[in-house]
């Protein structure tokens, strides 16, 4: 049975309307690849996709985690325009975008 618990605390624990959602994020380099193509990729990745929708990011690009910046979710246009502009970049070679998950509860091993 679920607890009844008034707005003000539902928001400081992030639950019911409250409740924020992000996705796990792996991508593998293409073999070759150096350093600098990689920190170049990086770099791309957070201007062009990420801070262009309002994202962010932690991690890094073998293992990381995008949520929306500010009390919003991520949703899954985002994970869609995030997956499609990865996967249209010949450095990488694989791209795997996990489902949503709660931002704050996970489960974070999504992937």
């Amino acid at each position: 049975m679920a607890k009844h618990r008034s707005l003000r605390l539902q928001k400081k624990l992030h639950v019911g309307p409250f409740q924020q959602f992000g996705f796990a994020l792996s991508v593998s380099l293409q073999a070759g690849t150096n350093a600098a193509a990689a920190e170049a990729l990086l770099e791309d990745f957070l201007r062009e996709c990420v801070d262009a929708q309002q994202l962010v990011f932690g991690g890094g690009l073998d293992s990381g985690w995008i949520d929306y910046d500010g009390h919003a979710s991520a949703t899954e246009a985002h994970r869609g325009q995030v997956a499609a502009w990865l996967r249209a970049r010949p450095e990488c070679a694989a791209v795997e975008v996990g489902p949503l998950t709660d931002a704050w509860y996970g489960p974070f091993d999504a992937l």
